[in-house]
């Protein structure tokens, strides 16, 4: 009796062990085919080792280097010079040269500016600026400037605040500043040289906070959610407190946020709000049980896997970028992604990939 119960148990294994068998080999051989995206790279050493403030139109860039002072700062500033420079000409020339801040009676700086936050269309650099006198915040004001140091506007703050992160909309018109915590955020509207500021209810933390066409704002995805699954939020100018909570599905892998606070963000939406590029964590194996089960598990043969995945349901398609990109950065076209590569004992390398027609 009891030989019979362990020789079917035996038995039972088996067969187990054989489906398990034929089902890796099926997820082998009938892998779920992707669509890669083409396009051309261009490797930029010009820009090596130096961290993006934005994009500046469709085909310049501002960059500066990174104060290691302030690694672990939430918003990490860099270090003069701030750079602007043109992808198609391979020129680059120093950001406009501001009036010095006040000082202080030892003769010390106690007023403090920005790096550049550049607008999408090419026009304007915007710079935020306070000060501190007598341990009171003397003044805190925006400044915005065209790329070759003329028009200058100052706008003072619309409320006292520590500081206002800014946020460009998607058609220049302006930008919504938010706090560091969840105070209060403020729209920023430009017409030549009227300025209107209003205040905003927004519905969510707005440090990840992306604005897109039509004036949508769209909210830094959950990513502490089910594996493969993108949850992220979306609201307007127009009616901030209606808030809808949006899904995409990620084919393989999971979202993942590399570095410590203030590290790079692993997606980017297009300013038209059509798709989203986001970079998830993969085992570098060619065993594919592996790859679609067990992407969220670090291992020393571990990388990342690019996707542009269209906000219209439609099929996603992967990206030919490499597994060790550290940075990346989106134009406002969706034309082009520039990014950068760890190589050892040189540094972060750039490169510049842009899509083909075809797949725009």
């Amino acid at each position: 009796m009891h030989g019979r119960f362990w020789k079917n148990i035996g038995q039972g294994v088996g067969i187990l062990a054989l489906f398990v068998l034929v089902g890796l080999a099926t997820v082998r051989l009938y892998e779920r085919p992707f669509l890669v995206l083409g396009g051309a790279t261009q490797r930029l050493p010009e820009l090596d080792n130096r961290e993006m403030c934005g994009w500046l139109g469709n085909d310049q860039v501002v960059t500066g280097i990174r104060d290691e002072r302030a690694l672990w700062s939430v918003s990490p500033e860099l270090q003069e010079p701030q750079e602007i420079f043109d992808l198609r000409a391979r020129i680059r020339h120093r950001t406009p040269t501001l009036p010095q801040l006040p000082e202080d009676e030892d003769g010390n700086y106690s007023s403090n500016r920005s790096n550049p936050f550049p607008s999408p269309d090419g026009r304007w650099l915007l710079y935020y600026e306070w000060s501190y006198h007598n341990q009171k915040r003397s003044f805190e004001r925006w400044r915005l400037v065209h790329p070759d140091g003329t028009g200058t506007q100052l706008i003072p703050f619309p409320a006292s605040v520590e500081f206002l992160f800014p946020h460009w909309l998607a058609d220049s018109g302006g930008w919504i500043g938010t706090d560091s915590s969840s105070g209060p955020s403020y729209l920023t509207r430009i017409n030549g040289t009227h300025i209107t500021q209003t205040r905003l209810a927004l519905p969510e933390t707005a440090w990840n906070l992306k604005i897109v066409a039509r004036g949508e704002l769209l909210f830094a995805p959950n990513w502490r959610i089910q594996p493969q699954r993108i949850v992220y939020k979306s609201s307007s100018l127009s009616t901030p407190a209606l808030v809808q909570k949006l899904s995409l599905r990620l084919p393989m892998g999971k979202p993942y946020l590399s570095g410590y606070e203030g590290g790079h963000s692993p997606f980017d939406f297009s300013r038209d709000g059509r798709f989203l590029i986001v970079r998830a964590y993969m085992p570098c194996s060619d065993n594919s049980f592996l790859a679609w089960f067990q992407g969220a598990i670090p291992s020393q043969d571990s990388g990342f896997i690019f996707w542009r995945i269209p906000r219209n349901g439609a099929s996603p398609a992967r990206l030919p970028l490499p597994g060790d990109v550290v940075d990346f950065s989106l134009s406002p076209d969706g034309k082009k992604i520039l990014y950068w590569r760890n190589v050892p004992d040189s540094g972060a390398q750039a490169y510049l990939l842009t899509l083909p027609e075809r797949n725009r």
